[in-house]
């Protein structure tokens, strides 16, 4: 039998609605390294005042061993009342599992788990204000009692929670994506942007922000072959899950800062960083960029997690372990107006991304793998319609003018002949005939694509023309613009659609 006998697991509640209660970013910023704060630092703190044992910490939850019935059940009360206390507005879920008589260790894991997520059920979602003729509520999320005016802006009042989250946006040290960018960046260049508009004046072209939202695949699954491989005493066991929960925290965060810096660069004294991460916890991922830098950052963000969460190594002052596993990510990225609304954003993000997710199952369901996939969508606005109902009227009569969602291999070869045709001089005002051709019926488009190719100049290396045909060679387009859906006689897809809708913002 274990001496440590006495198992405590907790998980954050609501992550998103408290980090997202707000669409102004420094409010963000704060919610979500206060959040950090919490779960990494005073978490930390408090288990060495109760005299815990860490197996793992980072993404918003842990797991914490204790040789006495009192320390486990004190840690809980006093965690609980500290989110309570320094995030007004949050809240964690805690759950303590003594060890059965002859409980194999993995047995009892698995209890505590369960119980902790039937725990989190049982708590439920809080009341919804009851709204009285003198109560003022807040005027940034509009949930909670006005508790004060807003610093720099009294004619706003705010809730206590609100408050709480500017006020971290203001000492966002605390948060590891952060620190992690200004000691590869210098803190003294260092300027985070305040809104979407300042991100938006960095993109090409200007006015637009792009918004990764990312999820690692079957990570479930992946642990428990990771503990597989390790099985042993206990010991071994609470090693190897705190092994693999590092490994995936570390990798993720790690994998976003050097797809971030890759393509940013350094900075400039005096001028903003154009970046803002809401979510790196866990294999989580929700991060804004320059619309032109969104899709290539997120197709580096997915190679990089894969090596980093194979191999391991060292990120900045942290060491990955390695876990010698094959995993992937997927991905929804949606551009869009800097000024386009923030939760709507977020919305067709997930959407995105669980579109993503559908054809990563599909493919693993065939063998193939762990496939990073990624989806986008380049929107001027709000999704009024599901995405499926929405891409589902680009189809007619076998044809599907689209070939989202891609796996990151696909979508590197879409970007690189967005690149080529560019660098041929293909003419601006012709790409847009690359999508309207497609609504003219199968026959009639390819009609026209060979129209067009004849026209096309034949002049540079490469020509416009061959910078077209380089494409309909890359994607089997045959015949040209279509490619037959594999395993379905008379039914065909195309690429060039998508081509289009993404031209302007690939550099």
């Amino acid at each position: 039998m274990s001496h440590l006998p006495h198992l405590v697991v907790f998980d954050t509640d609501r992550i998103q609605e408290f980090v997202f209660a707000t669409t102004t970013l420094k409010e963000i910023r704060g919610a979500s390294g206060l959040l950090d704060e919490l779960n990494r630092l005073e978490t930390l703190k408090l288990i060495a005042a109760t005299s815990g044992s860490t197996v793992y910490l980072g993404g918003g939850s842990g797991l914490v061993r204790f040789s006495h019935p009192a320390s486990a059940q004190g840690f809980c009360r006093k965690l609980e009342a500290l989110y309570r206390d320094e995030a007004p507005g949050a809240s964690i879920t805690t759950r303590w599992e003594p060890r059965r008589d002859g409980e194999k260790a993995r047995e009892w894991l698995a209890r505590a788990e369960r119980h902790l997520r039937r725990r989190k059920d049982e708590r439920g979602r809080p009341p919804p204000l009851v709204r009285l003729p003198y109560l003022q509520v807040c005027d940034l999320c509009g949930c909670q009692p006005a508790y004060g005016p807003r610093p720099r802006d009294p004619t706003r009042l705010v809730c206590s929670a609100c408050l709480t989250r500017l006020q971290g946006g203001h000492s966002y040290k605390h948060s590891l994506v952060y620190q992690r960018l200004e000691d590869i960046l210098g803190t003294d260049l260092v300027r985070w942007p305040e809104d979407m508009e300042e991100i938006g004046q960095a993109s090409r072209p200007s006015g637009y922000a792009g918004l990764i939202y990312a999820d690692g695949n079957r990570m479930g699954l992946k642990r428990q072959e990771f503990l597989d491989r390790h099985s042993g005493d206990d010991e071994a066991l609470f090693r190897a899950l705190g092994d693999f929960s590092r490994a995936l925290d570390v990798a993720t965060r790690g994998a976003v800062v050097q797809a971030v810096h890759q393509h940013l660069g350094g900075a400039q004294a005096g001028t903003v960083y154009p970046v803002q991460f809401f979510i790196t916890g866990g294999d989580d991922l929700a991060a804004v960029v320059p619309a032109h830098l969104a899709v290539p950052v997120a197709l580096d963000f997915c190679r990089f997690f894969q090596e980093l969460f194979l191999n391991g190594g060292q990120v900045g002052k942290e060491e990955i372990p390695c876990t010698g596993l094959e995993a992937s990510m997927s991905v929804g990225v949606a551009i869009a107006k800097d000024r386009f609304p923030l939760h709507r954003l977020l919305a067709t993000g997930r959407e995105l991304l669980k579109s993503a997710k559908v054809l990563n199952r599909e493919l693993y369901g065939q063998g193939l793998g762990e496939v990073a996939t990624l989806d986008f969508l380049v929107t001027s606005a709000p999704l009024l319609e599901p995405l499926e109902e929405q891409r589902r009227a680009l189809e007619e009569d076998g044809l599907r003018r689209y070939q989202r969602p891609y796996t990151r291999e696909a979508l590197e070869r879409l970007v690189k002949r967005i690149r080529r045709l560019k660098d041929s001089g293909f003419p601006r005002n012709k790409v847009p005939d690359l999508a309207t051709f497609l609504f003219q019926g199968r026959l009639q488009a390819c009609l026209d694509y060979l129209v067009l190719l004849s026209r096309l100049s034949k002049e540079g290396d490469p020509s416009p023309r061959q910078a077209l045909l380089e494409t309909a060679h890359d994607f089997n387009l045959m015949p040209f613009p279509w490619r037959e859906v594999s395993g379905r006689l008379g039914e065909y897809e195309t690429p060039m659609l998508d081509l289009v809708e993404l031209y302007d913002f690939i550099r």
